[in-house]
C-alpha cells in the first residue's frame, strides 16, 4: 500500500522531468524498505547526510536480506519439539510457524549470497559475521557459513501506531559514472505531519491543511515535505550501481 501511494504521486509528476524509469526500477529499493516493520523502515531519510560509512553491519545485512530472492530450495522445515512451541536446529531454537503450527519454516542462506548482495548495493563488506534482526519478531542467525532466518522465541506486539510515508521522485541526473535520484518525503503520524523519518517536530501548517483535505497531494509534499539527493554510483567491473550517500536538502 505504501508503494502504491509513491507511485501514484510519481506518476502525477512524470511527464515534468526527466526521470530514468528503468533505473528507478532496479535501484530504489536500495533506500530501504516500504514494509517500516522491517530492517528500520526508510532509515535513510533523516535530518542529516547519511554515507556508507553512516550504518552499521546489521543494517546492511538486512537491506541485503530484503533485496534477495527467496527460493523454495532455501526453505526448511522442522517439528516443533515436543511439549514447547519451538524448533531446534544445530542448537538454534526458532519459534514455531504463525506463534502456534506444529512446524518452523526457516530460510537457510550462504554466507556468501549474503555478501555479494551487501557487496551490489554498498560496493563493500561487513566487518564480521553476525545476527540480526528483520523485524520485531524475524531475525537471522549466523552459523557455519550461513544465515537462518525465522520467528524469534519471544513476540513482540507493537502498539504504536504505524506511520504513512509519502515519496515522490522528481528527477534523476545522469552524470558519467554517477546518477542522483532527487525525491521528496513526507510523513502522516495520528494525522500530523513531519518532515523525516526520525522526526518528532510537527510541521502543523502542513498537518491542518491535511486534516481539512484527509489526502496528500502533489502539491501538499512538494510544499512541506523534505527534498532529498540519493547518489549510485557505477562499479566498473560489474557496470552496475551502488548506493554512496543520502542528503536532505535546504528548502
Amino acid at each position: 500500500a505504501l508503494f502504491l501511494i509513491f507511485y501514484l504521486l510519481y506518476l502525477l509528476f512524470r511527464p515534468l522531468n526527466k526521470v530514468n524509469e528503468e533505473f528507478i526500477n532496479e535501484y530504489y529499493n536500495y533506500l530501504g524498505s516500504n514494509d517500516l516493520n522491517k530492517c528500520e523502515g526508510l532509515y535513510l531519510y533523516s535530518e542529516e547526510k547519511i554515507t556508507n560509512d553512516s550504518l552499521d553491519d546489521t543494517q546492511k545485512l538486512c537491506n541485503a536480506y530484503l533485496n534477495l530472492t527467496i527460493n523454495e530450495e532455501d526453505k526448511l522445515v522442522l517439528d516443533k519439539e515436543k511439549n514447547y512451541n519451538y524448533c531446534t536446529y544445530q542448537k538454534m531454537k526458532f519459534a514455531v510457524d504463525n506463534y502456534n503450527e506444529k512446524q518452523c519454516t526457516i530460510t537457510k542462506i550462504s554466507k556468501e549470497k549474503i555478501a555479494t548482495t551487501v557487496k551490489t548495493i554498498y560496493n563493500g563488506e561487513i566487518g564480521k559475521d553476525q545476527d540480526f534482526n528483520i523485524d520485531d519478531n524475524n531475525i537471522c542467525r549466523y552459523k557455519n557459513g550461513y544465515y537462518y532466518c525465522g520467528l524469534s522465541e519471544n513476540f513482540v506486539y507493537s502498539l504504536q501506531a504505524t506511520p504513512k510515508i509519502y515519496r515522490s521522485i522528481l528527477k534523476t541526473v545522469e552524470k558519467d559514472n554517477e546518477v542522483e535520484v532527487y525525491d521528496y518525503f513526507l510523513k502522516i503520524l495520528e494525522d500530523k505531519c513531519y518532515n523525516n523519518y526520525f522526526s518528532d517536530e510537527e510541521i502543523s501548517k502542513c498537518s491542518q491543511k491535511f486534516a481539512k483535505k484527509g489526502e496528500v497531494k502533489y502539491s501538499l509534499l512538494k510544499k512541506y515535505g523534505t527534498l532529498y539527493k540519493h547518489v549510485f554510483k557505477k562499479n566498473n567491473d560489474t557496470d552496475k550501481y551502488y548506493w554512496v550517500e543520502t542528503t536532505p536538502l535546504e528548502k
